[in-house]
């Protein structure tokens, strides 16, 4: 079940959760809105990307530290520079 002192960060990841936190669910329960979403996610980002350019102020992945449990994080956040290109 859920405990608090596991969560590290702003919400609960899997670990916290013990397991019942999978977005979008899975199986029987997985959400019919999945796919859009995903799409609209890479939509949004490509809107992004197009617009800016995103470099991370961070130099290793060592210092973002990568938890791996059934999704990625990140243990201190993506710190990300932006500056908006040019024409």
């Amino acid at each position: 079940g859920y405990d608090p002192s596991r969560v590290r960060g702003l919400v609960p990841n899997e670990n916290a959760a013990d397991y019942a936190f999978v977005p979008f669910g899975a199986g029987e329960f997985r959400c019919i809105g999945d796919q859009f979403a995903m799409i609209e996610a890479t939509v949004v980002l490509a809107m992004i990307l197009r617009r800016y350019d995103l470099k991370p102020i961070t130099s290793s992945l060592e210092e973002v530290g990568i938890d791996i449990a059934a999704t990625f994080h990140t243990e201190r956040g993506l710190r990300m520079r932006i500056r908006r290109r040019e024409g």
